[in-house]
Formats: structure tokens, C-alpha cells, sequence
């Protein structure tokens, strides 16, 4: 969403709203307020703990570098595989 040029605080609402989880939406939703009173991303999502510390880091990591959405495609790659090892290792 972000390569598209839609602003952070649209893409982390879309997020909320699409997550299945009523816990990260209401986390998200957070973060999004949290970002719109001025903080960065990467301290939004640290006053929460629902978000695991190596994804926190990586977003800060995204934000000092300028490469937020590359960063950002590099979590969700890595996420969506550990799933699908997770499931795969699960039904054998």
C-alpha cells in the first residue's frame, strides 16, 4: 500500500480493518491515533505489546532508513513463510 502512495495512517486503518483480530485491530487503531498526534511509527507500536520486538525493530529500522515499504515487504515475506512452515511442519 505504501509503494502505492497511500499515506501510512490509511494503510495501518486498512490494516486494523482487515486483520481477522479483534486484538490488533484495536492495536493498530492505537497506533494509528499515535501517529497522528506525531509520534513515529516505530514508538507507536512499542506501547503495545501485541507487536513481536523483531518487527518493532525493523519498522525503526524502515523509518531511520527511508525504506519503510521495502522494509515493510521484507517482514511480510518472512512472516508468510514462517506460516507456511509452521502449517506444512503442522500435518505431517
Amino acid at each position: 500500500m505504501l509503494h502505492g502512495g497511500l499515506p501510512v495512517t490509511s494503510a495501518i486503518e486498512i490494516s486494523a480493518k482487515v486483520s481477522g483480530s479483534r486484538i490488533f485491530n484495536q492495536a493498530l487503531l492505537e497506533v494509528k491515533d499515535h501517529i497522528t498526534e506525531g509520534e513515529s511509527i516505530s514508538a507507536s507500536l512499542t506501547r503495545n505489546k501485541n507487536f513481536p520486538s523483531l518487527f518493532v525493530r525493523m519498522v525503526s529500522i524502515g523509518e531511520e532508513s527511508g525504506n519503510l515499504p521495502n522494509v515493510l515487504d521484507e517482514l511480510s515475506k518472512m512472516y508468510e513463510e514462517q506460516v507456511e512452515t509452521e502449517v506444512s511442519t503442522s500435518y505431517r
